[in-house]
């Protein structure tokens, strides 16, 4: 098996023959009756019961879904909702993808420069050697927010390069409400086109960078 998220991706897509990622936002009051109803999960005021509703939902689809495409998209917020019991699920989510042979993306759409983004990295691309954490796996890739130009997508980059794993970089916001908060790149363009075109000096040695580690 490749060591490195692009070519484990890579060869997924073509195994499965489908590019198609499944995205996991889990809204309790969205959940199958089936779920809701179950009497240790029927009541989203409780912590626990809601997590486990969730948990429930996540890993049938995941199961139903693993033979069929390449890679999942776990979105953090749906768990931050419920604090340290939302957290907890998120990484056992993770274990339950890597086990079924998904590629695993972390939805978390961080953004900083400086140190901040260096632990930003580390919390969400580097497996814990932390005592008691040695199990807790973190995603193959992650969402990153790339709008502090090169100084906020580097250090995701350095860590994603040095552990075999991907960033995803939202350069442009669909929202009709952002045409008028940032300058948005032609539609036309493509990720690659688009982040080249936003106004950071250093946009084409990064691009450069993170092709040759295979980070974007």
């Amino acid at each position: 098996m490749a060591s490195h998220f692009a070519d484990r991706l890579c060869e997924a897509v073509k195994t499965k023959r489908t590019s198609l990622v499944v995205g996991l936002d889990p809204v309790y009051g969205r959940l199958p009756a089936a779920i809701r109803n179950h009497r240790d999960m029927n009541d989203e005021f409780d912590a626990a019961a809601a997590v486990d509703a969730i948990f429930d939902f996540c890993t049938q689809t995941m199961r139903i879904v693993a033979p069929l495409v390449p890679a999942v998209k776990i979105n953090i917020a749906f768990f931050e909702k419920y604090l340290w019991e939302g957290i907890e699920t998120y990484y056992s989510l993770i274990s339950e993808a890597d086990s079924l042979g998904l590629e695993i993306i972390g939805d978390v759409k961080r953004g900083d420069i400086g140190h901040t983004a260096e632990l930003y990295a580390a919390a969400h691309l580097e497996n814990s050697e932390l005592v008691g954490l040695e199990d807790t796996i973190t995603p193959d890739a992650i969402t990153i927010n790339g709008f502090a130009g090169a100084e906020g997508i580097e250090p995701f980059a350095e860590v994603a390069s040095e552990q075999g794993k991907g960033v995803f970089v939202w350069v442009r916001s669909s929202n009709p409400g952002a045409d008028g908060a940032v300058p948005q790149a032609p539609s036309a363009g493509r990720s690659r086109r688009a982040l080249s075109q936003l106004p950071f000096g250093r946009s084409e040695w990064l691009l450069r960078r993170l092709q040759a580690k295979g980070s974007f």
